[in-house]
């Protein structure tokens, strides 16, 4: 890690960095379309964190996403009958809050590996889902310069329930390692 990565440093950044995903992007835009069927998401993930030793870092995320599904289809009443356009069109909101502790096992010059335990809180709104789980997942750290670090984080061990609120109101619990390249994260932060 770089020298300013020490005791009473803190730094902001932008996680989940990802221009190519599903509905669960971090931070970044995403479009697909597939014969009939567009999907437009979008996301923001800023991250802020303190460093309260020289191998601890408390830190948290909050993120907001979207996406926009748009189905075109045709349709008609009998077979001989002309073919009528139509769209569905599916939105979704979420909201996540993740508070988290990083311990640095590592710190050899620019280089650091770390272990990363945490919290996540995460609100869908179109589809009343909640979700509260608890994580820990191993990273690596590398000053770019005394000011930018790159950090990359893969797998999560941990659990999480998952509240459905619909008509079916419903709740699912999930517990295991999550090798899924859905937990491939990226991140920037600007150490201050």
């Amino acid at each position: 890690m770089s020298v300013s990565a020490q005791k009473g440093s803190m730094y902001l950044g932008a996680s989940s960095i990802s221009f190519w995903g599903d509905n669960n992007i971090g931070t970044g835009f995403f479009y697909s379309q597939k014969g009939d069927i567009s999907i437009t998401s979008y996301g923001i993930s800023p991250e802020f964190g303190y460093f309260i030793s020289d191998k601890v870092a408390f830190g948290f995320i909050i993120g907001i996403s979207g996406s926009k599904t748009e189905n075109r289809y045709y349709y008609g009443y009998m077979e001989d009958d002309p073919l009528f356009p139509g769209t569905v069109v599916e939105k979704e909101f979420t909201f996540r809050f993740n508070p988290y502790t990083r311990y640095f096992l590592i710190r050899e010059g620019s280089f650091g590996l770390y272990l990363q335990g945490g919290l996540n809180f995460e609100v869908e709104t179109e589809g009343k889902f909640n979700k509260f789980g608890a994580f820990m997942n191993p990273g690596v750290s590398y000053a770019i310069s005394s000011s930018f670090t790159a950090t990359a984080s893969f797998g999560n061990l941990g659990f999480q329930t998952i509240s459905e609120q619909d008509a079916y109101a419903s709740t699912t619990y999930v517990f295991g390692l999550n090798l899924n390249m859905s937990t491939l994260n990226f991140s920037l932060s600007y150490t201050f």
